[in-house]
């Protein structure tokens, strides 16, 4: 028997026509009912169901716990803003107290300066403590930096009055 190859080439083409044979098999269909029984185990649709409702019972109980989850941890927000703003105000405070003091100290240590160089005691300079006072509340200037120009002045040579005048001018 003689062996031989064929080679064929196909063009095919969709039917033009496919929305009509479409739309015939749905006419033709649509007159067509059925009954239709399903045979189930009772036994199992009975533990199928009582799944659903333990799944459901598990879901309202996860609800009610994120929903107490939620403002627990909305509460424990609260309470720490407010611990954290007064422990900020608490530092804030103490921070001005210790610069404060820090400061005060400062005050004195240049009285005293003041004190040796003009050979007066510091109750006797007690004009030059409120003539400073008042100068760096009026004008804003540093009070240490009032008495350290006071001790420069006293230094020059100028008196304790004449010290205070020039403070005045000064600042």
């Amino acid at each position: 028997m003689a062996g031989f190859n064929l080679t064929a080439q196909l063009q095919l083409q969709a039917p033009k026509n496919t929305s009509k044979v479409v739309g015939d098999i749905r006419k033709q269909l649509s007159g067509i009912t059925a009954n239709i029984k399903v045979k189930a185990d009772v036994r199992t649709l009975a533990q199928a169901n009582k799944h659903m409702q333990s799944i459901g019972k598990s879901a309202a109980t996860s609800s009610k716990a994120v929903g107490s989850l939620n403002r627990n941890l909305t509460e424990a927000a609260r309470r720490f803003s407010v611990i954290t703003v007064a422990t900020g105000t608490m530092l804030s405070l103490a921070r001005a107290i210790k610069n404060s003091v820090g400061e005060a100290i400062a005050f004195e240590r240049e009285l005293v300066k003041i004190s040796q160089v003009t050979g007066k005691t510091v109750q006797n300079l007690q004009g030059l403590t409120q003539e400073v006072t008042k100068l760096s509340t009026a004008w804003g200037a540093s009070s240490k930096e009032l008495l350290n120009v006071s001790r420069v002045l006293a230094q020059a040579g100028f008196s304790a009055e004449k010290t205070r005048q020039a403070l005045d001018i000064l600042a």
